[in-house]
């Protein structure tokens, strides 16, 4: 029928016409469909590219990232390794150094203290390391019964045994960092794992460098074979660090600060007469100072491990973080030809929020920064003089500034060691609060300064940082108030204990300036200080020891009352006549005479003055 009624529309015949336009049509219409296929394929072709290429990025960024949170895992329980091997190398020495001064019950607490902090150590080392075909390392209740047996059966072991048993575990975990190590050689942290590795070594042969030294000055000398030890242990240790520094700037940037310090000459001063090996008297004191000095140079070397550890961690956090970056870029490299439109709304959005956010935390932190500026001024100016601070806050440089007379105040509480014997941690330091905020509600009643506490002594100054003619005045009516105070103070805990101070005065020049940059500390310089020091530790509990500079500015003062005590010996300073202060009578204020029952002690100063036996 449709054949039939074409037939009829085009009867003039134009039928042949109307087919040819309806295959023209057609092919034009599948030439549309190729171009546009062709034209899809054509758009394919570099998005095809694109997302192939974000995709084997993305998967190369996730690979990455993976190697390095291994290796991140490596490295830090790498870390966790030498912490315990120090604390086993302390241990070792402290073992060595108790036989050797024959069980010595002052060694013995220190190795206590070592003991606990080997305990923590491994307590927190978790997860525990695989050691393969060690049954004693296996696990870490294995490990800690193997270490508490060979602890318990110390008496029956030599230095030698204890040497070889610490030396052989160390070497084992040793061995297990390396192969740790190795697994993290990549090539931006390479050279950084090696030097950590050299270090490792080199400290391990100094801390058993340590232990023989020990040896050396408690026996008063080596035989051959410890001899030949000795110095193994020591080439081997100096060889390890000297290749340590060729592959990291900071280790020899770390060691060579360290050859410029005292402690470095008090060591390579042992050394060289541990080298010569002249056979003396055996002495436990030289060994453990040379104990202690090879443990302060351990503790820093420790200290630069960690350093060293930190910024290799560092170093890959931040590459982990760059590969992560890179990951997001991918992967939205592979979202934008699928979805563009979507996307640039979506990151608008989230560039918008993040800004917001920023704006927020940066306005938030600003704040914050503002309030902590102010507390952190409030608290320099309690710690130093608030003109010396202002400075100090202006980046102004503070010059030593020298006084011609100033006195003195040197205070401390008699019979503190056994007070401290029969007390708690929790309770002297309730005691010494009690203490010292007395002495620190008295100080705004006078032209005094308060400069330091150490321990059991309270340091004042008048005349500094404020020159005034009448710091002798103010010292002596501070210190009565202060001796006075102390009349009825009994120990808090022990309410049967009488507290007492004594307290030394002296008058002379003074030099005072900023020390340190890190807890920087307003400091006295000058023989005052360290005479007024001496007149205290010579004097007697309830009483106010003065010396002649002092006396001088007071004597005339009826506020005082002067009696001389006679020529004492002071250390560094040779016989100098003292005198008692005290309050004149008739005044407001008990007397400040010596009680009866008070005794004298022995005293022996250090060169600054504060040491007591």
């Amino acid at each position: 029928m449709t054949s039939s009624y074409n037939s009829a529309i085009f009867s003039d015949g134009s039928t042949e016409y109307y087919l040819k336009c309806k295959q023209v049509c057609g092919l034009k219409f599948k030439k549309k469909h190729v171009q546009l296929l062709g034209v899809l394929l054509i758009a394919m072709v570099p998005i095809s590219t694109l997302v192939t290429q974000n995709s084997l990025t993305a998967h190369k960024a996730i690979t990455s990232i993976e190697q390095n949170d291994v290796i991140t895992s490596n490295a830090e329980s790498g870390m966790l390794m030498a912490s315990v091997i120090h604390r086993l190398q302390i241990e070792r020495g402290m073992s060595a150094l108790y036989i050797g001064s024959n069980y010595s019950e002052s060694v013995k607490s220190r190795l206590e203290a070592a003991l606990i902090n080997s305990d923590t150590a491994i307590e927190s080392l978790t997860p525990w390391p695989l050691f393969s075909k060690m049954a004693d390392l296996e696990t870490k209740s294995n490990f800690i019964l193997y270490l508490q047996l060979f602890r318990e059966q110390i008496w029956n072991n030599t230095i030698t045994d204890v040497i070889n048993f610490y030396t052989d575990i160390n070497t084992r975990m040793l061995n297990v960092i390396a192969d740790k190590l190795r697994m993290c050689r990549v090539a931006d942290t390479g050279f950084s794992f090696v030097a950590y590795h050299l270090f490792l070594l080199s400290k391990e042969e100094t801390g058993i460098e340590r232990a023989l030294g020990s040896t050396y000055f408690s026996k008063g000398g080596f035989n051959a074979a410890e001899y030949y030890e000795y110095n193994k242990r020591r080439i081997m240790g100096e060889s390890y660090l000297t290749i340590s520094q060729q592959y990291s700037d900071k280790i020899r940037e770390k060691m060579t600060e360290y050859r410029a310090t005292e402690l470095s000459r008090e060591i390579q001063l042992q050394r060289n007469s541990i080298k010569r090996n002249n056979i003396s008297k055996a002495s436990v004191i030289q060994g453990e100072i040379w104990f202690s000095n090879i443990t302060d140079y351990l503790n820093f070397q420790k200290d630069v491990q960690d350093d060293l550890a930190e910024k290799v961690v560092r170093d890959i956090t931040t590459r982990t973080s760059e590969l992560k970056y890179q990951f997001i870029l991918a992967l939205v490299a592979l979202i934008v030809p699928v979805s563009l439109s979507p996307f640039i709304i979506y990151f608008i959005y989230r560039l918008l929020t993040k800004m917001n956010d920023f704006n927020d935390c940066l306005k938030s932190k600003s704040d914050t920064e503002r309030k902590e500026r102010k507390r952190n001024q409030a608290l320099l100016y309690e710690i130093l003089p608030i003109p010396v601070a202002r400075k100090l806050l202006k980046a102004d440089i503070v010059d030593p500034e020298h006084f011609q007379s100033v006195t003195v105040f040197f205070s401390e509480i008699c019979e503190f060691e056994d007070i401290v014997a029969n007390s708690r941690p929790l309770q002297i330091i309730d005691m010494m609060n009690c203490i010292f905020r007395l002495f620190d509600s008295k100080l705004t009643n006078y032209d005094v300064y308060k400069v330091e506490t150490v321990a059991q002594t309270y340091m004042v100054v008048s005349g500094v940082p404020n020159r005034n003619e009448k710091h002798a005045i103010e010292a002596a009516r501070f210190s009565l108030d202060i001796l006075e105070a102390f009349n009825t103070m009994t120990v808090p805990h022990l309410p049967k204990t009488k507290l007492d101070i004594r307290i030394g005065l002296n008058t002379g020049p003074v030099v005072a300036g900023v020390v340190g940059l890190k807890m920087p500390r307003y400091c006295l310089f000058g023989d005052t200080v360290n005479t007024a020091s001496r007149f205290m530790t010579t004097g007697l509990g309830g009483c106010i020891q003065i010396s002649d500079t002092t006396k001088l500015r007071l004597q005339n003062k009826n506020d005082f009352l002067i009696e001389t005590r006679g020529n004492i010996d002071i250390k560094g300073k040779g016989l100098m006549e003292t005198h008692w202060l005290r309050r004149a009578p008739g005044n407001t204020g008990q007397s400040t005479t010596p009680r009866s029952r008070q005794t004298f002690f022995k005293f022996q100063d250090d060169e600054e003055g504060f040491s007591v036996l």
